[in-house]
């Protein structure tokens, strides 16, 4: 373990509740096997670091979270709740708190919720460990998992299909990134 890591690890432990945390270490684990178990090549450390910080900043309050946004002139629209905002302020945790400056760990974090068009590997795996790691139980999840230990192209589709499906059936806001990322990854131009 590198002195970031720990440094990032004494910051999780302390502003995550033990669920989230636990949540945290499970997306990391899961990344990591499906890195390896899918030949990937992706650093070991820019997984450890973007599955730590991704949700840095879950259990700030709406109105900090806006402010931290506010002070570093972060854009956002005025309907995101918690769950839209916290991967932003993630991010600027992981820039201003521990000087990541890594365009891919940053983009890791930061759309770990929506995803977007034209995903690395990275913020692919990020996203995708995000919503298939065994702690959460939701619909298909035990099933995609399954097939991401094998084929994790088709598994991440799956995932983006779940997702946005789950998001729909909230009535919930859809962010565009996310439209994006099913159409690309559908295989559709955007133009």
């Amino acid at each position: 373990m590198d002195a970031l890591q720990t440094k990032i690890e004494c910051y999780i432990k302390k502003n995550l509740t033990q669920k989230r945390l636990e949540h945290t270490y499970s997306v990391c684990d899961m990344a990591i096997l499906l890195n390896k178990s899918n030949n990937l090549n992706i650093s070991e450390k820019s997984i450890i670091y973007s599955s730590y910080l991704h949700d840095a900043s879950r259990y700030y309050k709406l109105e900090e979270m806006k402010s931290i946004l506010d002070k570093n002139n972060i854009a956002y629209k005025s309907h995101y709740n918690e769950g839209l905002l916290h991967a932003k302020v993630s991010m600027i945790i992981a820039k201003n708190d521990f000087c990541i400056e890594d365009a891919d760990i940053i983009n890791a974090i930061l759309y770990h919720t929506t995803g977007r068009a034209e995903m690395s590997m990275l913020e692919k795996i990020i996203y995708a460990s995000d919503y298939l790691e065994p702690l959460r139980k939701l619909d298909k999840a035990d099933e995609i998992r399954e097939i991401a230990i094998k084929d994790f192209n088709k598994a991440l589709l799956l995932t983006i299909i779940e997702s946005i499906s789950f998001v729909l059936s909230q009535k919930q806001y859809l962010d565009t990134d996310s439209i994006l990322m099913y159409n690309h990854n559908m295989g559709y131009s955007q133009n």
